[in-house]
């Protein structure tokens, strides 16, 4: 009865990342939620000529960069899914009672640069103030106020994985995903290449929520269930305001809008079957 006489609802949508007060608090609604302190994590850089902060992706694969973290190591996989790395950047540690890698660089040389435009800077362009420029790896050091030797060691084991074209420290460059993003024809390995050309530079790189991701529990038919464990009649979820079926990580780009469409189908289907059991009653 309650198809011939009550609508459905589909609640349909790309996340709470445009709402502050829902990104912050929990929505009072009959729904149970779950993953909802989790989104879509990544690298992002604040420009300081008046562009937005966005995402960087392409320039953490490319071959001849690093990012490292205030203790002047590397300590992700630059080259994974933007969720991945910016997971890697959260890290906290107990002991220090810190997020230790929140504050990171962007470390490339000049050869970097020369290639391609980085960050939306050209080649040959002035160099933004929020960057830092200097003709030795222990000067550049200093200018981030890292420990000289640790950076010196991170470029060197970096250069030694160029050359090798093996990344023993986190395998950038291990699989399709992420030689998709770095430079076809490079080497050995399209994400890996040294860092030795003067001058070198950093640019400073910090984690951002690209989108939030998790919300109301759903069923395999997507309806919403309750905080009773029970499913709500007539109430169906579906895209980033749903749970999502993969639940903290991410595949990468635009891994978020085929589920979207697959439970949209399942919600109508189960619309029209119910509906179609109301007609017969």
């Amino acid at each position: 009865m309650r198809g011939a006489m009550l609508p459905d609802v589909v609640h349909l949508a790309g996340g709470r990342a445009g709402n502050r007060r829902w990104v912050a608090v929990r929505p009072r609604l009959r729904g149970r939620f779950i993953w909802t302190g989790d989104g879509w994590l990544g690298a992002g850089h604040r420009p300081d000529d008046g562009r937005p902060p966005f995402l960087v992706v392409r320039e953490l694969a490319l071959p001849g960069s690093m990012l490292i973290n205030s203790d002047g190591r590397r300590f992700v996989n630059e080259a994974l899914g933007y969720n991945d790395v910016g997971r890697g950047m959260l890290q906290f540690d107990p002991g220090g009672g810190s997020y230790f890698c929140a504050s990171a660089w962007l470390v490339f040389d000049a050869d970097f640069r020369e290639r391609r435009p980085v960050l939306g800077v050209a080649p040959g362009a002035a160099v933004p103030d929020n960057w830092r420029c200097a003709d030795t790896i222990e000067d550049l050091a200093n200018m981030l106020s890292v420990p000289a030797d640790e950076l010196v060691r991170s470029v060197t084991i970096m250069n030694d994985a160029a050359r090798s074209g093996y990344d023993r420290e986190f395998d950038r460059g291990g699989d399709a995903h992420q030689t998709f993003n770095g430079e076809a024809g490079y080497g050995s390995n399209p994400c890996l290449g040294i860092i030795a050309k003067v001058p070198f530079f950093t640019v400073p790189i910090s984690p951002v929520l690209c989108g939030t991701k998790g919300g109301l529990e759903v069923d395999a038919d997507a309806r919403v269930i309750g905080r009773d464990r029970k499913v709500i009649d007539g109430l169906y979820a579906c895209g980033d305001v749903a749970s999502s079926i993969m639940g903290f990580g991410y595949a990468g780009a635009g891994a978020s809008i085929g589920p979207a469409m697959t439970f949209a189908f399942l919600a109508a289907e189960d619309i029209l079957r119910t509906r179609g059991k109301a007609r017969e009653v």
